[in-house]
């Protein structure tokens, strides 16, 4: 929100997602015409309307009925570098387990750091929440200690997981929708990388070229080497979250990842976020040069993410 008084143009932004979030103040010049552009998404989803996507899963049948008698079910996470709020939906997932007669002990929460380094103490509860935390087993995966060896995919990709996920007979996973560099996009199998060995991560990298940020369209090798992965873990149910600004959630898809991202239009929505203003173009905001002096830009709600801060503002 922008405000003028008589000597400064006043600017409010959040900051420090995860981290004590917070509001900085900007203070403008008062001769500046400071103009704002924020993405016009959809209102944030309500507890039952995020209850019911969960409970309708897309392309399969209920969570409940699906992990029935398994013994080793797993829940991963995506870490604190990404601002997806899994504690809004672990309630949820959790009451799906106890219909399917699984108590929440049994069940081991495995947060997919990749190789972003280990997360700081109290990370676990912070993203899946204090409920979720106490009830389960937590762990944060380690891609340096190796993996489970669980085959190769067709471009030849050895696949070390993480050996908690690796003996899982029923996992489920939640992540967040975001524009990536490498693989066009988050979410989805996109979630495996994250408990992956450190040497099949590289692999990945090393062999497929990046398809640029949110890349829907063409062909995407990585994406598809990444679903494999997936289908080798048995990584078959995905909760999807698309967040706005804010981190609220504003789309909810859950099911089978390949399904949904086909089917519906979740991918093209998270893609295509215009600001307001004739100088703002599709996708990610793009201002010309021409038309403005300075930008500052705010990565939120990927406030961690470094490489974010560069893909922002886009000068044409």
């Amino acid at each position: 929100m922008t405000l003028e008084t008589r000597d400064a143009v006043v600017s409010c932004v959040r900051t420090a997602a995860w981290y004590a979030e917070r509001s900085v103040t900007l203070r403008f010049p008062a001769q500046w015409d400071v103009i704002e552009h924020w993405p016009p998404t959809l209102p944030p989803l309500g507890e039952e309307q995020i209850r019911t996507s969960i409970g309708r899963p897309f392309g399969q049948g209920p969570i409940h009925e699906r992990c029935r008698g398994e013994k080793r079910p797993v829940v991963v996470v995506d870490d604190l570098n990404r601002p997806a709020p899994a504690w809004r939906v672990m309630p949820h997932v959790l009451e799906e387990f106890r219909r399917g007669d699984i108590d929440p002990a049994a069940i081991t929460i495995v947060m997919a750091t990749g190789t972003h380094g280990a997360p700081r103490p109290g990370a676990l509860e912070t993203k899946v929440g204090r409920q979720a935390a106490a009830a389960c087993r937590l762990e944060a995966h380690d891609a340096g200690r190796g993996g489970g060896r669980l085959g190769k995919t067709s471009y030849g990709t050895p696949v070390l997981a993480n050996r908690t996920v690796a003996a899982s007979d029923f996992v489920l996973g939640i992540g967040g929708i975001y524009p990536n560099h490498t693989a066009g996009f988050g979410g989805g199998a996109k979630l495996a990388l994250g408990v992956l060995a450190k040497s099949s991560i590289s692999r990945l990298h090393y062999q497929h070229g990046s398809v640029g940020w949110g890349t829907v369209d063409g062909p995407n090798h990585f994406r598809r080497d990444l679903d494999a992965i997936a289908e080798l873990m048995g990584l078959h149910t995905m909760i999807s979250l698309h967040v706005d600004h804010r981190g609220e959630i504003v789309r909810l898809a859950c099911g089978d990842q390949l399904r949904y991202f086909a089917e519906e239009e979740i991918l093209t929505a998270v893609q295509a976020e215009p600001g307001p203003g004739p100088e703002v173009a599709r996708g990610p905001v793009s201002l010309r040069a021409a038309a403005v002096d300075r930008s500052l830009s705010r990565t939120g709600p990927l406030t961690l993410s470094r490489s974010r801060a560069g893909n922002e503002i886009e000068w044409r």
